[in-house]
């Protein structure tokens, strides 16, 4: 299988992303909860939606069906439950999405940093269980997400306890600021993890698309910056493929945050 490294935006940045990086990439993650009115060229592009906080799985998948009607998109990402029952509330919302998502639509819940989310894996034995239960491993996962790992030094281990349950990955990396503040969601290369150290541990579990996640300004050093992080993931997962079944395309999140500082170099 070829992994996609593709780009997801933000809804009003779908057209404008395409046209200043669309040779940087192959493809997009859309995130929100409207439907966009785009050009049948960039509609085409779009190949997985990020879907917003939403408290009822009856309510993603509505939003999905739509969504697929609309776009094509078969690839849905959505958030945990948050609260003192929230594993309880997570594995009902799953269910109740994939009940009436209908068998063609994928979902995949991303992991949380925060207190009071389910674990990592509390969420991948979660998903395992549905697997054994009768779903398709292809129509639910967990998203990895790179910068809601707590304490980076963990993220190897965060991937090993996810291991087969994966099924999405969101990729970015963590700057260290003055006084030691930690920024996340940058563009990979452009922090302090330790991509030759964790991308061997993520290819070993999963092989499917991948979305670079970076939270940072589309400003005019953006496309030459996405340029540069897209072609150190390509030098550093290339290696760990088997001949003929070689890196395909990534995909990157960019949000629409005002943040205009250079991100730090890579430690």
């Amino acid at each position: 299988m070829q992994t996609r490294l593709m780009l997801s935006v933000g809804l009003k940045e779908l057209v404008a992303s395409r046209d200043a990086v669309g040779q940087v990439v192959d493809g997009f993650e859309v995130r929100g909860g409207k439907l966009p009115r785009v050009e049948h060229g960039a509609r085409a592009a779009v190949g997985s939606w990020h879907l917003p906080f939403l408290s009822s799985g009856a309510e993603a998948a509505a939003l999905a069906r739509r969504i697929h009607q609309a776009l094509g998109v078969r690839r849905f990402v959505f958030h945990p439950q948050r609260d003192e029952q929230a594993a309880r509330r997570t594995e009902e919302f799953i269910r109740r999405f994939l009940d009436e998502a209908g068998p063609g639509l994928s979902g995949f819940v991303e992991m949380m940093r925060k207190s009071r989310y389910p674990a990592p894996s509390v969420l991948a034995q979660m998903v395992l269980d549905l697997r054994h239960g009768g779903t398709g491993p292809g129509r639910i996962g967990v998203c990895l997400d790179t910068s809601h790992v707590g304490d980076l030094w963990r993220l190897p281990e965060v991937i090993e306890q996810l291991g087969p349950a994966m099924g999405h990955v969101h990729l970015s990396d963590v700057a260290r600021r003055a006084r030691g503040k930690l920024v996340r969601h940058q563009l990979p290369g452009e922090g302090i993890i330790q991509w030759e150290e964790v991308l061997p541990h993520l290819v070993r579990w999963y092989r499917g698309p991948i979305t670079v996640e970076p939270h940072v300004a589309m400003d005019q050093t953006f496309p030459s910056r996405l340029e540069r992080s897209v072609a150190m993931l390509r030098e550093l997962l290339e290696p760990l493929f088997p001949a003929g079944n070689g890196l395909g395309a990534v995909s990157a999140q960019v949000s629409s945050s005002t943040r205009r500082d250079n991100p730090s170099g890579r430690h």
